[in-house]
């Protein structure tokens, strides 16, 4: 066995490793082969969708952050997801390499979504109704603005 060998070997267990736990986590199973086989379906899989529909597919009844932190794990820790040095001529390529925008796609799926136009939640066409209203919400609230209108000459306005 020679050296690189020995090295993935080490890397695979640690990255097993932390899989099991979260599986013993969620689940209170403390099962390798397990983690090895979700390993297995995430590097068989190019997306999340992919990843998620193969895991309900064996009927793993994975809630969806479980399954999303599992992923995101398996993305950082897993040295096929990490970027491939551009001088490394041995790096390993048994499975399709993720380029960096998919990379970052499955690590922060939330900011992966598209953006939208911002709409305005208030009119501005009539500026003066838009400050009425911005009045009678003073830090006090209105209830106490409302009672204090009714009366007269008490200095308060």
């Amino acid at each position: 066995m020679t050296d690189s060998d020995l090295y993935d070997l080490e890397f695979l267990s640690l990255v097993v490793a932390k899989i099991t736990q979260e599986i013993n986590n969620y689940t209170r199973l403390n099962d390798k082969t397990l983690a090895e086989f979700v390993i297995s379906l995430d590097d068989q899989s190019k997306t999340f969708a992919e990843f998620k529909g193969k895991l309900q597919k064996v009927s793993a009844n994975f809630r969806e952050f479980f399954i999303e932190n599992v992923d995101r794990l398996i993305s950082t820790l897993h040295r096929k997801h990490k970027k491939k040095p551009a001088g490394k001529v041995n790096a390993v390529t048994d499975g399709p390499i993720l380029d960096e925008a998919d990379k970052k796609k499955r690590l922060f799926p939330g900011l992966a979504l598209q953006d939208q136009e911002w709409e305005s939640g208030a009119s501005h066409e009539n500026p003066e109704a838009f400050r009425s209203k911005g009045r009678s919400q003073s830090r006090t609230g209105g209830r106490i603005k409302a009672e204090n209108e009714g009366k007269t000459g008490t200095g308060c306005a």
